[in-house]
C-alpha cells in the first residue's frame, strides 16, 4: 500500500486523532462523574435531613431531661447504706438478708405479685414482711407452703385476705429461727 500523504499532513491527522481521543475520554469521565452525582444526590439529601432531624430530637430531649439535682448524691448514699444492711453477713443466722429473701422468693407461685419487701431485726429475731397481690386464695396457701423451710419459725398473714375474692391484697410476715440446726 502506497502512502500518498505528505509527512506534515500525517502529523496533523495524528495530532487531531489524539485530540479527539482526549476529548472522548474527558467526555466519558464527565458523564461518569455526572451519573455518580445523580445517583448519590438522593442519599445525600436523605442523610442530611435525617441528621437535622436527629439533631432536633437531641435538642428536644436535652430540654426535657431534668437538671442535675444536688440531692442525688445524698440519695445514692442512703441507698448504698440500705443495700449494705441487706448484704451484711453479721446477722444472727450467719446468712445475709439478701440470701434469705432470695431463697423465699425463689419458690414463689406464679399468681403472686409482690409490691414491697421489708426486713427487720429486733432483739435477735429476724422478720421479713412481704406485701402484694394474689389472684386466688389457693395461691396464698401455695405461698405459705413455699415459705415453710427449716429456717422459718412462723408465717403470719394479715386477716384482710379471708373476706376478699379476687384479686387479694395481702401482707405476710415471715419470722426466722435464731439458729439453724
Amino acid at each position: 500500500m502506497i502512502n500518498l500523504l505528505p509527512p506534515i499532513a500525517k502529523k496533523t491527522i495524528h495530532k487531531e486523532y489524539r485530540l479527539r481521543l482526549v476529548i472522548v475520554v474527558l467526555c466519558a469521565l464527565f458523564v461518569l462523574e455526572l451519573s455518580s452525582v445523580i445517583l448519590f444526590l438522593p442519599s445525600y439529601f436523605i442523610m442530611n435531613s435525617m441528621t437535622k432531624t436527629l439533631a432536633d430530637e437531641l435538642e428536644q430531649k436535652k430540654t426535657l431531661s431534668p437538671e442535675v439535682n444536688e440531692q442525688i448524691p445524698s440519695q445514692l448514699t442512703t441507698i448504698k447504706k440500705e443495700l449494705a444492711l441487706l448484704q451484711s453477713s453479721d446477722d444472727i443466722l450467719g446468712i445475709p438478708p439478701s440470701r434469705l429473701i432470695g431463697e423465699l422468693l425463689q419458690n414463689k407461685p406464679r399468681g403472686i405479685e409482690l409490691s414491697s419487701v421489708a426486713y427487720a431485726e429486733m432483739g435477735g429475731i429476724i422478720a421479713i414482711q412481704f406485701s402484694g397481690t394474689a389472684i386466688t386464695r389457693e395461691e396464698l396457701l401455695a405461698l405459705q407452703k413455699a415459705f415453710k423451710t427449716s429456717m422459718v419459725e412462723s408465717i403470719k398473714f394479715g386477716s384482710s385476705f379471708i373476706t376478699k375474692k379476687s384479686p387479694i391484697d395481702f401482707t405476710v410476715t415471715v419470722t426466722f429461727k435464731k439458729t439453724i440446726k
